[in-house]
């Protein structure tokens, strides 16, 4: 399936990135590109090096035209789960990241204002 995007960018390829789904749209936040290294017996990830998204993106899955919302995600996140609750509101649960969030943080993202803050349930 072949998508688009008016300003010719789109969502780089990642790892650990997590979708969200409302009516038409889905949101994309976080994954990361893994730095791999041989280190003489296997290739492994040196975590240390690898870069972690903060950008947004929604895709209208009727069009199927990608829009970056934001570059502010920050810090970046993986291997995280999160649902929409409204076209305004999505949510957003654990995950791991550079800084190491601790267990049982949660984010809500507000879409109209473009604002983020972090809540943590306990």
């Amino acid at each position: 399936m072949v998508t688009k995007s008016r300003t010719n960018t789109f969502p780089e390829n990642r790892v650990g990135e997590s979708m969200a789904f409302y009516g038409r749209y889905g949101c994309l936040t976080g994954g990361k590109r893994p730095f791999m290294v041989n280190d003489g017996t296997k290739v492994v990830e040196d975590h240390s090096k690898s870069h972690y998204y903060t950008d947004t993106w929604i895709i209208d899955l009727l069009t199927l035209e990608w829009i970056k919302i934001s570059d502010n995600f920050k810090p970046g996140l993986v291997y995280h789960a999160q649902t929409m609750y409204s076209p305004q509101l999505m949510y957003i649960f654990g995950g791991i990241n550079s800084l190491r969030f601790p267990p049982g943080d949660m984010r809500e993202v507000t879409f109209m204002s473009s604002s983020q803050q972090s809540i943590n349930m306990r």
